[in-house]
């Protein structure tokens, strides 16, 4: 479903079902949509693992199972313009 603000400045933003894992560096991927642009937003396993309690599952299985709250954040970053050096977003702690 894509976000849009009332502002006709503010970005169309949506999340297509597309993530991905990266195991070497224990960094899960969403794609996200941004007026018709790919944006990639990172998230590290501990972030991920910050939104439940049983800190023993599988950061995909939670990223899956709470994607609303990621992507709310991720929508916030993007709306700051708070992207990184390679235009991607990176949700950290402080962010959740």
């Amino acid at each position: 479903m894509p976000y849009k603000t009332n502002s006709s400045t503010d970005p169309i933003i949506s999340f297509p079902k597309l993530e991905s894992w990266n195991p070497m560096q224990n960094i899960a991927t969403i794609a996200i949509d941004v007026d018709k642009k790919r944006v990639l937003c990172r998230i590290h396993q501990d972030v991920i693992r910050l939104v439940v309690e049983d800190k023993t599952l599988d950061p995909m299985r939670i990223l899956k199972n709470k994607r609303s709250i990621f992507e709310l954040k991720a929508k916030s970053l993007i709306e700051d313009n708070l992207y990184e050096a390679d235009g991607s977003i990176e949700i950290r702690k402080e962010n959740i």
